[in-house]
């Protein structure tokens, strides 16, 4: 299996980890035994110097108590009494430093008594020195007795003395050898951290060299998408001048034929029968159908192009269902529908421009009118939240299939599509619906159980709402309508 640079690195690096923390370990084992070979050959050494100390003091004793014999002197005294005094202090320093061996304890604990019965003697005899002369000390210093605790007392430090020296010299190698195993090991980790950094220096640079080639590889793509995003938006905004040009030279006619069908049905030019009348009905009729697409079309262009003009202002609710009611009235007449607003208060206001919501509402509204069935219902419920007021226009017409509830704000999308479908429209009421709803903070939803009615909720924010805390509308790298409709 072939791995790729960056697996080489990350194995590197992890390899040099381990290596390092192997090391490491096998670092603090060796110095932790160097250590305690260091201590051990200290404490020997500590004890050999100790049991020096111990011959001295002895010997200091045994000197200072024949001078006071020979000269009676009570300086010479002292100096026995401070000499002893000192033996047994260093006896008993000997006594703590050897404890933790048991042969060196048994040792010391068997020349302390041949210690003490030997200072014993020394100064019996300086006491007979102070208290019957010189001669009852001196016959006493000739006897056997305190020869044989000297020599007792003397030949047991050489014997300890001599093992101490033994074991000082074992624990010095162990020492050495200790100390060489920590060099071997240092080396080592030395060596293999090396090697490791080598490896994974080179990778790295690897690793950059191709970062680098791959970043240059992706500006280029990016600068070749740029390209072609700014060709799409030229394209986009062409086809968008071509359409509100084509809408504009459309409506110029469309004006002139509705002017003169109004001057023939004053009957300027002459009286027509009624037949003529109702072909010049219907005439009008497919005439502002047709004036109704070109305006969606022209609004679509506004909307696509972002050049809506706002006029954002306190708008009281009632105003907005006064101003709907003429443009809707005539069709849900028509078809015998029930409509009733629900509003908490008339005093509710929304921060929105007021054509602009008119426009919405009145697509809402009528595409209720269209959808729902003679005898049918529509409501509009306004609801007041926190920052926001919800306008929800629900009727009672077939509804909308789930997977269908986002295309339907899609530009030219429409729920029949058929060449015989019984609505008709351009599909853009809903999607430029949307667009003019979040231009002004807002939002445009829908909500619908297929077969049981749908729901469309318009957002607006309250008017009545300090304006720092609206919310703004965001502008967004969104795609275009005209994009979004031809996906």
């Amino acid at each position: 299996m072939t791995l790729t640079l960056y697996e080489k690195v990350s194995l590197n690096f992890g390899s040099g980890v381990v290596a390092v923390a192997l090391i490491g370990t096998l670092s603090y084992v060796s110095l932790g035994k160097l250590a305690i070979a260091t201590r051990s050959a200290g404490d020997t050494q500590a004890v050999l110097e100790q049991v020096e100390s111990l011959r001295s003091s002895i010997d200091d004793a045994g000197m200072a108590q024949r001078d006071y014999v020979l000269g009676g002197r009570a300086g010479d005294l002292e100096r026995f009494e401070n000499a002893r005094t000192a033996a047994q202090r260093n006896l008993i320093r000997l006594q703590d430093m050897a404890g933790a061996e048991h042969d060196s304890r048994n040792r010391v604990d068997s020349l302390a008594p041949a210690l003490g019965t030997h200072l014993g003697e020394l100064k019996r005899i300086a006491m007979l020195r102070q208290q019957r002369g010189l001669e009852a000390a001196a016959v006493a210093m000739h006897d056997d007795d305190i020869a044989g605790s000297h020599d007792r007392v003397d030949a047991l430090l050489g014997e300890f003395r001599d093992d101490q020296r033994v074991v000082y010299a074992s624990r010095t190698r162990e020492q050495a050898a200790r100390a060489g195993d920590a060099g071997i090991v240092l080396a080592v980790g030395l060596l293999v951290s090396f090697i490791a950094a080598a490896l994974a220096l080179a990778n790295i640079r690897r690793y950059l060299a191709d970062r680098r080639k791959l970043e240059l590889q992706r500006a280029a793509v990016l600068e070749q998408e740029q390209a072609a995003r700014t060709a799409a938006e030229e394209a986009n905004r062409a086809k968008t001048d071509f359409l509100r040009m084509i809408s504009h030279e459309l409506r110029t006619p469309l004006t002139a034929i509705q002017g003169y069908l109004e001057l023939l049905e004053m009957g300027i030019y002459g009286s027509m029968s009624e037949e003529q009348v109702s072909i010049l009905r219907r005439i009008e009729s497919n005439e502002r159908h047709l004036l109704a697409i070109i305006n969606d079309l022209l609004d679509f262009a506004r909307v696509d192009a972002k050049r809506v003009e706002l006029r954002m202002a306190a708008l009281p609710i009632r105003d907005v269902r006064l101003a709907i009611d003429p443009v809707c009235r005539p069709l849900i007449d028509s078809k015998q529908l029930n409509y009733a607003w629900h509003t908490p208060g008339d005093q509710l206001i929304v921060r929105a421009d007021r054509e602009k919501v008119r426009q919405i509402v009145v697509n809402l509204v009528s595409n209720a009118c269209k959808f729902t069935p003679r005898g049918g219902s529509i409501d509009v419920e306004c609801v007041c939240l926190d920052r926001f007021v919800e306008l929800r226009v629900t009727d009672t017409g077939p509804g909308i299939p789930a997977q269908k509830l986002d295309a339907i704000f899609e530009p030219f999308v429409q729920l029949d599509n058929g060449l015989t479908r019984a609505t008709a429209g351009t599909g853009l009421g809903l999607a430029i619906s949307r667009e003019l709803a979040r231009a002004m903070g807002g939002d445009l939803s829908a909500t619908s159980s297929y077969g049981d009615g749908s729901t469309f909720t318009l957002t607006l924010p309250r008017g009545d709402v300090e304006a720092g805390l609206i919310p703004q509308p965001v502008a967004t790298a969104a795609p275009s309508l005209w994009e979004a409709g031809n996906h």
